[in-house]
């Protein structure tokens, strides 16, 4: 029912292809001819807000998941758990009733959720609506390399973030240059200090207790 829904509304732009395939899909008695089809009208019986909802709530945890991995460089190989404290029962259950999807989108491991859990040592951390979601990073990284990797690059990070912080105060340069760099400079700067905060975040997610 799908793909005939799809090819319809596809026909203006694709007649040839969308005909061809609607060709060896329907079945004999049928009508034969795409182009005098009706064109597709919105199901209401279809729309499920609940079911909507729950699978904004998986993306937007796969996409976190996915994002604190990266971050960490974690190998798109490993497979890593993902541990999430719900705050409410029922969006366990829901989480829970996902797992399978939130695995596939996040390319982890497995998935649990539950009210009552605990961050475990040396676990990166991400948050979304309703919920804090835990990675157990050992096994997945050197903790050390990844600890160093860090702390460089904060170095670095700090040190621009010095550096664009003594040009703005800078009364001359202040003065002398148009509003439009300034305001770059200050959205540069903020982005800086943003940054930080992440691999400040990251940093203590391996520190372990």
């Amino acid at each position: 029912y799908v793909l005939m829904q799809i090819l319809k509304l596809l026909h203006p732009f694709m007649p040839f292809v969308t005909e061809k395939i609607w060709e060896l899909i329907v079945e004999k008695g049928e009508q034969y001819s795409l182009s005098v089809e009706k064109w597709p009208e919105p199901q209401l019986k279809f729309i499920d807000d609940e079911l909507e909802d729950s699978m904004e709530i998986v993306i937007k945890l796969a996409e976190a998941v996915r994002s604190a991995c990266a971050d960490l460089d974690v190998p798109p190989s490993k497979k890593p758990r993902v541990l999430i404290k719900c705050e409410e029962e029922r969006l366990a259950d829901i989480l829970n009733w996902h797992s399978e999807q939130i695995r596939n989108l996040a390319h982890s491991g497995d998935v649990k959720a539950a009210v009552d859990m605990d961050k475990p040592p040396l676990s990166a951390s991400a948050v979304i609506p309703g919920a804090e979601i835990f990675i157990p990073l050992e096994g997945l990284i050197d903790i050390d390399q990844e600890r160093a990797r860090l702390e460089k690059e904060l170095e670095q990070k700090r040190s621009y973030f010095e550096k664009l912080q003594n040009k703005l105060r800078n009364e001359d340069f202040v003065k002398r240059a148009p509003a439009e760099v300034i305001e770059g400079e200050k959205e540069k700067l903020a982005k800086i200090e943003e940054l930080i905060e992440k691999l400040n975040k990251n940093l203590e997610s391996l520190t372990g207790w």
